[in-house]
């Protein structure tokens, strides 16, 4: 698996599975400048093929309403079909539902305590989307 670490996070694509794993770094102010470095380090990874998403947010993050609404429109552009987040951080899990109810992403999102459940619905209820 290829590895690209940005300013808010460490990056792992495993082509194979089309899945690609994100972890989040911890105590990151997430603005719309590291987002968009972030995307353009999942496009060199992925290389705009059609992927799942399985993002670790345990570590405290902040993102502005301005980024979140970015993030909600990356879905076609990068290929993602679906993001699963898992996290037991009660701040991480609000901003996480606050961004899928309020900014509705063109892609599916789920949120998930952890990440055995998270990655057993992108391998059993998302897969046959990539393919």
């Amino acid at each position: 698996m290829k590895t690209i670490q940005t300013p808010i996070s460490e990056l792992f694509y495993d082509k194979n599975e089309s899945i690609l794993y994100i972890n989040i770094m911890n105590d990151v102010i997430i603005d719309l400048k590291k987002i968009k470095d972030h995307f353009n380090a999942i496009i060199e990874l992925t290389n705009y093929e059609k992927h799942l998403v399985l993002i670790n947010a345990d570590n405290y993050f902040f993102a502005d309403h301005e980024t979140l609404k970015y993030v909600s429109l990356q879905g076609e552009i990068s290929g993602r079909i679906a993001t699963a987040y898992y996290s037991s951080n009660l701040a991480n899990r609000l901003t996480i539902h606050f961004f899928k109810l309020f900014h509705k992403p063109n892609y599916h999102v789920k949120l998930f305590k952890n990440k055995e459940e998270a990655l057993s619905w992108l391998e059993h209820d998302q897969k046959n989307k990539v393919a």
